[in-house]
């Protein structure tokens, strides 16, 4: 499948923000709203794009990264943002 610049295979179009570029326009939309809330004090240690890597019995598979991961309420949340730009 051959995909043209600056548009994904699920047609959304890249975004950036604060010099950040971001797969969609919904997910700078998101970004903005999880910066809103870190500076309200409602979340806190906000990181875009965190990677994980997997280990399968002791042999590593493969590295995944998220779209963000925060702390809120004392538990570290991880998202990906799923759908279509409108």
């Amino acid at each position: 499948m051959k995909i043209s610049s600056g548009v994904s295979k699920f047609h959304s179009k890249k975004t950036t923000i604060d010099g950040i570029i971001f797969d969609s326009g919904k997910e700078a939309e998101r970004y903005v709203f999880l910066k809103i809330l870190q500076s309200q004090g409602e979340i806190s240690a906000l990181e875009i794009k965190p990677r994980f890597e997997v280990w399968i019995r002791g042999k590593w598979m493969f590295t995944y990264t998220a779209d963000f991961r925060y702390k809120k309420n004392g538990q570290i949340i991880v998202e990906d943002v799923k759908g279509e730009d409108k």
